[in-house]
């Protein structure tokens, strides 16, 4: 197993080493990297292949909305722009979490399906309904369920019905989805063999 961190250049290098033949199955728990490219994000540094299909190989991919309830930009609670500045926000170090706005939520939705449609023979999906990052739970800055509703109604309707959906009621954090999610991507790489 290797991880990657979803920072941008971490994502694009999954993709490189997996057009290059290096993997089994993605994994794909951290899908923020969409929500970055799209407001400028500190994340955001991804080219168009990023979670396309690999030409000419069969790979397995399960793909989890991590994140995809806020951007992760680079500013502190004390110089917060005047864009966020009416947005829930979760403060990190130099950089901040901004909950997603139900526009950039639905833009996001269609953009991700768009991409998983490329390929739904080898792709399966995962939703932690319990939420999707630290900060996404009752009582955290980016707790927003209607708007977490939206993205998930425009992106079932938009995602190819040959593409399973499976959800659960933990939260992303939860060990037990993490066992869930392993589970699932253990059995798409033995099916592949």
């Amino acid at each position: 197993m290797i991880a990657f961190h979803a920072n941008g250049t971490g994502g694009m290098a999954l993709e490189e080493l997996a057009a290059e033949g290096y993997f089994d199955g993605i994994l794909d728990l951290a899908t923020h990297e969409l929500a970055d490219a799209l407001t400028g994000g500190y994340c955001g540094g991804i080219g168009p292949g990023r979670f396309t299909p690999v030409p000419g190989i069969s790979l397995p991919r399960l793909v989890v909305p991590g994140g995809m309830d806020c951007a992760v930009l680079e500013f502190t609670r004390d110089s917060v722009p005047q864009a966020y500045r009416d947005r829930p926000v979760f403060f990190y170090d130099f950089r901040s979490a901004v909950r997603l706005s139900t526009e950039e939520s639905r833009q996001l939705a269609v953009q991700l399906a768009g991409k998983l449609n490329m390929d739904p023979t080898h792709v399966k999906v995962l939703v932690p309904l319990g939420g999707w990052s630290v900060a996404d739970h009752p009582g955290e800055a980016l707790y927003a369920p209607d708007v977490s509703r939206l993205f998930l109604e425009t992106f079932y309707r938009e995602l190819d019905p040959a593409i399973e959906v499976h959800r659960d009621d933990a939260h992303i954090n939860d060990p037990a989805f993490a066992r869930i999610a392993a589970e699932m991507m253990d059995r798409m790489i033995k099916q592949r063999a």
